[in-house]
């Protein structure tokens, strides 16, 4: 994600926070992890998250792993 998002070179700036546990680290036997990422919602970013949740749930390493992107989500869960 790194790499992608310093060629993409936003016009905004970008935090990058994570990933780290939820505050529930498990759930019904599930692990959950976050990333958050900090910036103004432009359709740049909208489409590079977008890209990043598709390209990730392609790899096969991911299989049975879950992606979803949240805006303005609760930070604590």
């Amino acid at each position: 994600m790194n790499v992608k998002l310093r060629e993409l070179c936003p016009k905004t700036p970008v935090r990058v926070l994570g990933p780290v546990k939820c505050s529930y680290g498990r759930i019904n036997g599930k692990f959950r992890y976050r990333i958050i990422i900090k910036t103004k919602n432009t359709s740049e970013m909208r489409g590079f998250i977008s890209d990043m949740l598709v390209s990730g749930a392609a790899l096969r390493e991911m299989n049975g792993v879950s992606f979803y992107a949240d805006m303005n989500g609760d930070a604590g869960v």
